[in-house]
């Protein structure tokens, strides 16, 4: 099943670990959780001319063999497109976050690299960029590819929620997290109750910071 460009993901089980009683996450908890906006398909290609019918199918075909799991399958797919049509950015971009899933920092910055030279406006390559960098410690480059991927798409929910998360966790940047996550809830149309839960904390700590520091006056 695919979802629309903005969230463009596969649903994967997200892993969250959960201590005692409280209801809300730990920042050290939401270190360990794979965000959904990791797990994403490169649905989009808009390097890909109508008219290159053939290639169009063999793309989708890659992407539904994705979507169902056949990982094997799909990147070999993928493979075959980018020797065949060096000039399409979406197979180099889908190689890039499967490379990036299995670990392989190296080659997926080459594959996404790739993608973004090939096709500028692809803001789910930018996105996965974004991902890997802030993973190998990169974090300007984090920052810029996730702000240049919202640049192309300024609706585009995954990239609010990766930037929130960065913000949060990586710069303590309190006040451009709080944008971001409720800027990804308003355009997930608050389905995302573990985000929702992310917010509750961070509005908690930004609320007992505020009195800590009045207090010290």
């Amino acid at each position: 099943m695919f979802l629309n460009k903005h969230m463009g993901m596969v649903m994967i089980p997200v892993i969250l670990l959960m201590t005692g009683c409280s209801s809300q996450p730990s920042i050290a908890e939401r270190q360990s959780t794979v965000s959904p906006a990791d797990q994403e398909i490169i649905q989009q290609d808009a390097a890909i001319p109508q008219t290159a019918d053939q290639a169009q199918q063999e793309y989708e075909q890659a992407l539904a063999s994705l979507d169902a799991g056949h990982i094997k399958a799909a990147k070999q797919r993928l493979l075959d497109l980018t020797q065949a049509h060096p000039e399409f950015s979406g197979p180099f971009a889908n190689l890039g976050m499967l490379y990036l899933r299995e670990g392989d920092t190296e080659t997926a910055e080459e594959a996404l690299t790739k993608a973004v030279q090939i096709n500028p406006e692809n803001a789910m390559a930018f996105n996965q960029l974004g991902i890997l960098y802030r993973q190998t410690g990169k974090f300007d480059e984090a920052r810029e590819a996730y702000t240049r991927a919202l640049e192309i798409d300024p609706d585009y929910a995954n990239a609010h929620l990766n930037l929130g998360i960065f913000y949060d966790l990586f710069l303590q940047n309190t006040t451009q997290a709080l944008q971001h996550y409720e800027r990804y809830l308003e355009l997930v149309h608050d389905e995302d109750e573990k985000v929702s839960l992310w917010l509750a904390d961070l509005k908690q700590r930004i609320a007992n910071h505020s009195v800590s520091t009045n207090g010290m006056q």
